[in-house]
């Protein structure tokens, strides 16, 4: 524990951390460009498990 650098209040205003992951695409139309289609990815991290559309 004594190894942890002290963050600066600035930087702790920039973690994202605890919010929701943005989706990617609202329809097919976004996908379609690169050959894909729009879907459902589920995925967990250290915020725990989430659910987001993006292109598959």
């Amino acid at each position: 524990m004594k190894n942890l650098k002290k963050m600066k209040r600035e930087d702790l205003k920039k973690i994202i951390g605890g919010k929701e992951y943005p989706d990617m695409c609202h329809g097919d139309s976004d996908c379609a460009a690169y050959g894909l289609s729009c879907g459902l990815f589920e995925g967990h991290d250290t915020n725990g498990y989430w659910v987001a559309q993006r292109c598959i």
